[in-house]
């Protein structure tokens, strides 16, 4: 009967990251536009604001986003290794983590959700994208220095990304709500 049960515990244990947390992940895209078309590989997965599963790549996997009227944009949806994957790997050894490497269960996509920041056709503003893709990746950074209200590595890169004062760059952050918001209203400040 114990020998059942190891066995059982050993099988269970060995795709563990897999079962856990899928071969597929749930991510989110938004824009500055609705209808924006995401694709993979040619593929319509879905139009903004939208939320799909797609398949746990080991080296990622390429995304591209377009509506008609606008530039096209290509998004790099990168991979590291799963927390669950380590849990994994000492529970369950080489079968655990060999499961995990061939169902793509040992990879997550971070971060899990995009903003597509898409220009009219030939008007792209570089500057404004720039800062809306700082905003947007280091938005926990920037509300923790924000909180703590004394400028940080990330807000005075911010600073002097946009030429914005610290100490309002720290007002505007602790004023959003979410990370899309608050890169569209840093960004906006900054080409007024």
């Amino acid at each position: 009967m114990k020998k059942c049960f190891l066995w059982t515990l050993v099988a269970f244990l060995a795709g563990c990251s897999s079962i856990i947390n899928g071969t597929t992940q749930e991510i989110s895209f938004a824009g500055n536009v609705k209808g924006i078309k995401i694709k993979q590989n040619g593929i319509f997965l879905c139009s903004t604001p939208c939320s799909v599963n797609i398949e746990r790549l080991k080296n990622g996997t390429m995304i591209t986003a377009e509506k008609e009227g606008y530039d096209t944009s290509a998004v790099m949806l990168k991979t590291k290794l799963s927390f669950f994957f380590w849990g994994n790997f000492i529970t369950g050894g080489l079968l655990g983590s060999t499961t995990d490497a061939v169902s793509g269960g040992m990879w997550e996509y971070a971060p899990s959700q995009f903003y597509i920041d898409l220009s009219k056709d030939g008007k792209a503003n570089l500057k404004e994208r720039e800062i809306k893709q700082f905003v947007l990746k280091n938005y926990a950074d920037l509300k923790s220095q924000a909180a703590q209200e004394k400028g940080g590595e990330y807000l005075h890169s911010l600073s002097d990304l946009t030429q914005i004062e610290v100490n309002g760059l720290i007002e505007t952050i602790s004023g959003c709500s979410d990370a899309v918001a608050c890169a569209e209203k840093i960004a906006s400040t900054k080409t007024e």
